[in-house]
């Protein structure tokens, strides 16, 4: 048994397929644009929310371990950055800061437990940017 098929007005179908990669491409994108902002301003807003108080210290109380970190001086809120890079094929997000001690409080160290202000600004967004990008490519499969 042999089947044949043949689809007629090629050059429109591909083009009019290329138009659907294009809007779903862009519609991602825009998922990775706006879900690194989010997670900026999560991260942000995390420090500065004051979400529990743990000793005291001078004039500075630390938060309880495995919450954000308090802020006193905003120094580690103020160097919270994000950039996009971006090539033909893809765009990535990246929220970070450039101080060690942003680093040192996120993970801990062997004298200071975990205060994690950027993983659970990400995984607050991690479902939304999935359904963002879910709903780009449906958006883009209709038209």
């Amino acid at each position: 048994m042999k089947f044949k098929a043949k689809i007629l007005n090629q050059d429109s179908f591909f083009k009019r397929l290329e138009r659907k990669e294009n809007a779903a491409i862009a519609g991602m994108n825009r998922s990775v644009e706006m879900s690194t902002l989010n997670i900026y301003n999560d991260a942000i807003r995390s420090i500065h929310a004051h979400l529990s108080k743990g000793e005291t210290y001078g004039k500075h109380t630390a938060s309880r371990e495995g919450f954000p970190p308090n802020s006193d001086t905003g120094t580690l809120a103020n160097s919270i950055q994000f950039e996009f890079d971006r090539s033909e094929t893809e765009i990535v997000g990246y929220v970070g800061t450039n101080l060690k001690y942003g680093l040192n409080l996120e993970f801990g160290t062997s004298t200071i437990k975990p205060r994690p202000w950027l993983r659970p600004a990400f995984e607050k967004n991690k479902e939304k940017f999935y359904k963002s990008c879910e709903q780009a490519i449906k958006k883009a499969l209709k038209k």
